[in-house]
């Protein structure tokens, strides 16, 4: 993942507000599909489970809150 990294969408766990190269995430395997949204992300692995991070503030994420987070997170079904 490489660009604009506000609201840690980027899902690199990192503070810089722009990436400049493209970097692995890290925790993620197996992923058959991703979906981008202005502030947030979602993918779905090869087992059907789906990971969101980035922006939460109204709740997209979701896990329940209006937490936004750095680096992927499974939501629980």
């Amino acid at each position: 993942m490489c660009g604009n990294n506000m609201n840690k969408k980027l899902g690199l766990n990192t503070n810089k507000n722009i990436e400049y190269t493209p970097d692995i995430i890290k925790n993620l395997q197996d992923i058959k599909s991703v979906s981008c949204g202005s502030d947030h992300f979602a993918a779905i692995d090869n087992d059907g489970n789906i990971y969101t991070w980035g922006n939460g503030l109204y709740g997209q994420l979701g896990h329940g809150d209006k937490s936004s987070i750095s680096i992927p997170k499974r939501v629980n079904r």
